[in-house]
């Protein structure tokens, strides 16, 4: 009887073992393990996710500023260019009256202006032109006058363009480095 009594109580510890262990790892104790498991995960996507909203905010924070660093910039070219173009047009204004007013008168030291043509001009005999006095040649039209004025002041317009559009670039290239 005692062999049975011992292998009884071995047989009740052993139950009573395997119901500890049950216990432990038991249906509830697994899904406590699983709510730890994605609590710790949970914990963890957010402390991330609250890193990763500030880091996109302080970015944000900066390129907003770069972009309005920029668009100033922008502005101020356009301002400048603007304002370019306004000078230019008063240049070309006071061109203009100052051909019809006689002031600008432009001369092609290649063409020859000959004796019998002064001689009609001037209803007598005219003497030679000396050296470097600046009347060498003949004097151009009014109208070729003002069609020269007019493309270089075209020209003017078309460099001051390409420099405003080379400004922008060269900006926009060292806004992006």
């Amino acid at each position: 009887m005692s062999t049975l009594l011992f292998y009884g109580l071995a047989a009740l510890a052993v139950v009573a073992a395997l119901f500890g262990m049950y216990q432990t790892i038991d249906h509830r104790g697994y899904e406590r393990g699983v709510a730890e498991t994605m609590q710790k995960w949970n914990d963890a996507q957010a402390k991330l996710n609250a890193a990763t909203a500030k880091r996109e905010q302080e970015l944000d924070g900066q390129y907003r500023a770069k972009e309005a660093a920029w668009t100033q910039l922008v502005n101020q070219m356009q301002a400048d260019h603007q304002k370019e173009l306004v000078d230019e047009q008063k240049q070309r204004d006071a061109d203009v009256a100052a051909v019809n007013s006689g002031l600008i008168k432009l001369r092609d030291k290649y063409a020859a202006c000959s004796t019998a043509a002064r001689r009609s001009e001037t209803g007598g005999t005219v003497a030679s032109s000396g050296v470097g006095n600046g009347e060498a040649g003949a004097e151009l039209s009014r109208e070729a006058t003002q069609f020269l004025l007019d493309e270089a002041n075209r020209a003017d317009k078309i460099v001051k363009q390409l420099t405003a559009c080379q400004a922008v670039v060269v900006a926009d290239r060292n806004a992006c480095h």
